[in-house]
């Protein structure tokens, strides 16, 4: 079975949260949730890049409901002061979308909590966001909290007692990043579960090689990409279905079925067998609770 052709529903009354969507992925399912008539939330660190992202989406759909507010994935005072404007605003999110990652990043690029970069943005940050933006979530008939995972999942090699530790390669922080997001993702839905909130689900996503255009790559590996990748209308669609298909029930990861799920058709995937270990999991939840000072379903 594939997605290929996946259509996107109605979005009206909808309000969708996408972090790093002034650009590339995020900004082209922003694009495409609003032309649904949902209300938008570009939530990323640059205003002057996410001014210039919601001109480009009004100047395509003059009637787009979106905005910008202020989010640093690299400080947790700025995700809490983050949710606090998103709760003054708004009383419910129907989707988080945990877009946004960095990658290539220098060791030395520490954030304002001590951590890595690549463990601060595409783990801890995205951790602590959802966990802060629960309450909003369960106001929801049918909320989806989405992750986006990365091909550093297949290397398979993962000890919790390494991870967002002092002294690893920049490389290895990248791959732990990604698996422990992905990982999380799973324990995430787990949580739910357990806890008896049923209206809310939490679902993994992998764009394969897309041509994303990211700001992060170098000239030659935007060329190179550009050459090889999928294009975004494609590399999309794990993303768009992850976050609006009613059938899903929580603990999916959708991706493409080629080689390292870099290519192919949009299917259901299956990650490294160490990203389903429980006890493993269990345990990364507990560390991220404690370098994130927060807990589950607590208000």
């Amino acid at each position: 079975m594939n997605f290929n052709d996946y259509t996107l529903p109605d979005l009206t009354n909808k309000t969708i949260v996408i972090t790093g969507a002034n650009s590339g992925i995020g900004l082209y399912c922003a694009k495409k949730f609003c032309k649904q008539g949902a209300q938008v939330i570009i939530a990323c660190r640059n205003k002057q890049r996410s001014d210039k992202a919601i001109e480009d989406i009004k100047n395509e759909i003059p009637n787009a409901k979106c905005q910008f507010i202020e989010l640093n994935l690299m400080s947790f005072k700025s995700i809490k002061d983050f949710v606090k404007s998103v709760e003054q605003l708004y009383p419910t999110i129907d989707i988080l979308i945990n877009n946004a990652g960095v990658i290539f990043q220098s060791s030395k690029n520490i954030s304002r909590d001590g951590f890595d970069s690549h463990i601060a943005t595409n783990c801890l940050g995205h951790f602590l966001l959802a966990n802060k933006m629960l309450k909003l979530l369960k106001n929801s008939k049918d909320a989806k909290i989405i992750t986006a995972a990365s091909m550093a999942e297949k290397q398979g090699c993962f000890k919790v007692s390494k991870f967002a530790e002092a002294g690893n390669l920049s490389w290895t922080n990248y791959a732990y990043s990604k698996i422990a997001a992905l990982m999380n993702s799973y324990q995430f839905n787990n949580k739910l579960k357990q806890a008896g909130i049923t209206n809310v689900k939490s679902i993994a996503c992998h764009p394969g090689l897309t041509a994303s255009n990211s700001p992060q790559m170098s000239a030659f590996n935007k060329v190179l990409i550009n050459f090889i990748g999928m294009p975004l209308a494609k590399g999309t669609i794990p993303m768009q279905m992850a976050s609006t298909d009613d059938n899903l029930k929580g603990g999916e990861y959708i991706g493409f079925d080629g080689f390292l799920s870099l290519h192919g058709n949009v299917t259901f995937n299956k990650s490294s067998k160490v990203t389903y270990d429980k006890k493993l999991q269990e345990e990364l939840w507990s560390k991220c609770e404690k370098l994130t000072n927060c807990k589950f379903n607590q208000d």
